[in-house]
């Protein structure tokens, strides 16, 4: 692995900033996505609050951990699968994480065993437990839960999951999962549409 170095920040169509980090030759936000537009500024991505809604959703959406405000700026959105599948939610000159892009990642901080440690904020202000993070690198990964596709919510603080572009059928994408309590970061795992994570994005090469 080179050497880690705050190498600035980055803004979305709204002007949120993002800060940003550099793991080897890649160039990471180190703050989850929180922009409710796409890149090109022509659609508004739906803030879906009831289950139901969720549930049935066949567009892009996003939420707010238990439709809070407060949860945005800590955690950032949950986008459902079809607000990855449209392409933009990334600002410009961004994009998605495919999985081939996460494995460098990860092999970059040692491997699926101890990446997730390096890669998670320290203390108990975002996650559960504070034993296994040591932030090493910078990306910062906070504890964001998820929502699950009855459109429930569950695990703030004690789990964060991250979509890829990487889709294995029209109808899900392979993410990448670390908890509270461990330092690993999951192999790649596969979720329907419906599911709402968290967002991180990559520079283009």
């Amino acid at each position: 692995m080179t050497g880690n170095a705050q190498v600035g920040t980055v803004a979305d169509v709204e002007g949120n900033i993002y800060k940003t980090i550099r793991i080897g030759e890649q160039i990471w936000m180190a703050e989850n996505l929180r922009v409710r537009r796409t890149n090109d500024n022509l659609i508004f991505i739906a803030d879906i609050t009831s289950n139901v809604g969720w549930e049935d959703a066949f567009f892009p959406g996003r939420c707010r951990y238990n439709n809070s405000d407060d949860n945005v700026e800590a955690y950032g959105y949950l986008y459902n699968g079809y607000a990855v599948a449209d392409g933009r939610l990334c600002p410009i000159g961004w994009e998605l994480p495919s999985v081939a892009q996460w494995t460098t990642l990860i092999d970059n901080l040692g491997g699926h065993s101890i990446a997730g440690g390096k890669m998670k904020e320290t203390g108990v202000n975002y996650w559960s437990t504070s034993s296994t993070s040591t932030n090493e690198s910078g990306w910062s990964s906070r504890g964001a839960g998820r929502r699950f596709e009855s459109g429930t919510f569950g695990g703030l603080k004690d789990r964060g999951q991250w979509w890829s572009s990487t889709a294995p059928t029209m109808n899900s994408f392979k993410i990448f999962d670390m908890v509270h309590s461990g330092a690993q970061i999951s192999q790649p795992l596969e979720r329907d549409n419906n599911y709402g994570l968290s967002v991180r994005c990559i520079k283009e090469d």
